[in-house]
């Protein structure tokens, strides 16, 4: 997911107007629900997501769903039940990026060292299942192992919304490139989201994006 492609933008406004269009007319006529403003920021960080790369987003998707349904049992147990649930997600989740990014590595470096496959070309020529390194698996499968390691140190074992873990671990500004941010800080703000477009919002918001540019385009 690259900000300074044209297709982020293209496909951020060609889902936020008519959205936002269908927010406008739903508190018009007093029906919208504030749900709802979470149900739009997640349509639009999967679609941006998809878009970046069909791949890594059903990699995701699998990787997010399976480690929702941990989270939840993990809350159900204590003591060393917890731990053991809490580990296994973590080892699932470690041992998916290091198939997808290390794998080749790992098993060629393993090759070179040995007298099996001596020839260049051959080394050369060999390629794990693995394939390509979907993009961002890296920072969303470390934002799942940190969200893992919060919930488990959490005492207060409150209720998660699926909806509210989705939208944290798929939040488009930072999936992509970071940072990894910690449950506390991220998830009480997903769960009060609401979507508001006011005039000085809009405008940091312009002064934000021409920084980020500058420091994308120029000095990076």
């Amino acid at each position: 997911m690259n900000f300074t492609n044209f297709s982020f933008w293209w496909i951020l406004f060609l889902l936020l107007v008519p959205l936002l269009r269908l927010r406008q007319i739903g508190k018009g006529f007093k029906l919208w629900n504030p749900t709802w403003d979470r149900l739009i920021l997640l349509s639009v960080s999967l679609a941006l997501f998809y878009n970046a790369s069909p791949t890594s987003w059903i990699i995701f998707l699998v990787e997010l769903c399976f480690n929702y349904f941990l989270v939840r049992l993990m809350f159900s147990q204590v003591g060393w039940r917890a731990i053991s649930i809490a580990t296994f997600a973590i080892c699932f989740d470690l041992g998916v990026l290091i198939y997808f990014k290390y794998l080749n590595f790992f098993v060629q470096a393993v090759l070179q060292g040995s007298t099996i496959l001596s020839s260049a070309t051959a080394l050369g020529n060999f390629n794990t299942p693995a394939g390509n390194i979907p993009p961002g698996i890296s920072f969303y499968t470390f934002q799942m192992v940190a969200f893992i390691v919060d919930s488990w140190k959490d005492k207060k074992r409150e209720a998660l919304g699926f909806l509210d873990y989705l939208n944290f671990v798929s939040f488009f500004p930072q999936i992509v490139a970071g940072p990894i941010e910690r449950r506390s800080d991220l998830l009480p703000q997903i769960k009060r989201f609401e979507l508001k477009l006011k005039s000085h919002q809009v405008e940091e918001g312009i002064q934000w994006l021409a920084i980020g540019f500058f420091m994308k385009l120029v000095l990076a």
